[in-house]
């Protein structure tokens, strides 16, 4: 009722409340309160806090005859072991609630605690039992209108057939869960289903749409603050660098360095490099120190520079820097070094061999 307010706001009415109830002999009004209250401490990550609370409001809604409130509660109870990892436990409590939430003809509780056992079961790499419990639920949800249920299980049928390496069957699961996700307004579930559209996509020698999928995933991901947005990007700049599609990997450093307060000298090294042609070099290697009275140094190189090329070829890492300079070791004829300084192109003639310059790779 109060969790649109804030969570601590929630809570505060809930423990305002529980006394209340109590001293007036509502044993059904403070199970339903110790739920709620246990729920707001689940969600701020205090499981073992949250399940305190559960186990309190159980055998009130056991006293009261009340099977809906007793199934509702054991499912947060498996809930919560399953988020600390105790998963044959909360099957357990699954498993006690799904009889409770069909003998109330609660069909919508039913369809989330069927997700919640093969959530289990797919974890315990039981793929095809999970696939049962999904199939069993998508019904349920469907007949309920449960449009956020529906797409729920959608992802999860799909995952399982990712799995089990049914790529396009997955895809078929995915698409379908996609517009629903869409429509209920779950950016976070939508995040997570292009997502693994794009890696079904990409694992299919589809990179484009695969990068389509990656690319909405992480500005979905972002604007709705999820926790995985930085790796989402990540993921999409590697993706997109691989393929050598240099706008979409400028987009996706420039998302990347939108989420931070200040921007990484690597991040900006990369960002300047995505500016030039690749034609222009390798991905480059930023120079981070030169050292006084070496090669570089007299050759005019500084810090803050990105090596590009090096005696004609492209410079890709720092490790494969390191092995052009010492194979030039001994020669007598001067190397070219060709740079990206701010935004101009330098080139410079260096000395063959040690260039007495600290680098680090451009990511």
């Amino acid at each position: 009722m109060y969790s649109s307010w804030g969570e601590g706001r929630a809570l505060g009415y809930y423990e305002e409340a529980l006394p209340l109830f109590r001293a007036v002999g509502n044993r059904s009004g403070e199970a339903l309160t110790l739920n709620n209250i246990g729920g707001v401490y689940s969600s701020l990550g205090e499981k073992e806090r949250a399940l305190g609370y559960y186990e309190e409001a159980l055998p009130l809604f056991r006293a009261v005859g009340d099977r809906s409130g007793e199934a509702v509660t054991l499912n947060n109870i498996g809930k919560v072991y399953d988020d600390l990892g105790e998963k044959e436990r909360a099957l357990g409590y699954y498993e006690e609630a799904l009889p409770l939430f069909r003998a109330v003809g609660d069909r919508s509780g039913e369809a989330v605690t069927l997700n919640n056992i093969g959530l289990v079961y797919s974890s315990l790499g039981e793929k095809e039992r999970a696939l049962g419990f999904y199939e069993e639920a998508l019904p349920l949800s469907r007949a309920v209108g449960d449009r956020s249920g529906e797409a729920v299980t959608l992802n999860n049928i799909g995952r399982v057939y990712s799995d089990l390496g049914e790529k396009e069957r997955a895809l078929g699961y995915y698409e379908e869960a996609l517009p629903l996700k869409r429509a209920v307004g779950d950016p976070w579930g939508l995040n997570s289903t292009l997502f693994n559209l794009a890696l079904v996509e990409l694992s299919l020698g589809r990179p484009q749409a695969g990068l389509s999928h990656l690319e909405e995933a992480a500005r979905v991901g972002c604007e709705a603050g999820h926790p995985d947005c930085w790796d989402d990007c990540g993921t999409w700049y590697a993706v997109a660098r691989n393929l050598g599609d240099q706008p979409s990997t400028l987009r996706a450093l420039t998302e990347l360095t939108e989420l931070l307060p200040e921007i990484p000298p690597i991040l900006a090294a990369a960002q300047r490099r995505l500016a030039h042609p690749p034609e222009l070099g390798g991905q480059g290697v930023l120079v981070t120190e030169v050292l006084p009275g070496e090669h570089a140094a007299e050759a005019g190189v500084r810090d803050g520079d990105i090596i590009v090329r090096y005696d004609g070829q492209n410079v890709e890492s720092a490790e494969g820097f390191v092995e052009m300079v010492n194979t030039t070791e001994g020669r007598e004829d001067a190397i070219l070094l060709v740079i990206i300084r701010d935004d101009e192109v330098i080139r410079l003639q260096a000395l063959p061999g040690r260039l007495g310059v600290r680098i680090t790779t451009i990511p």
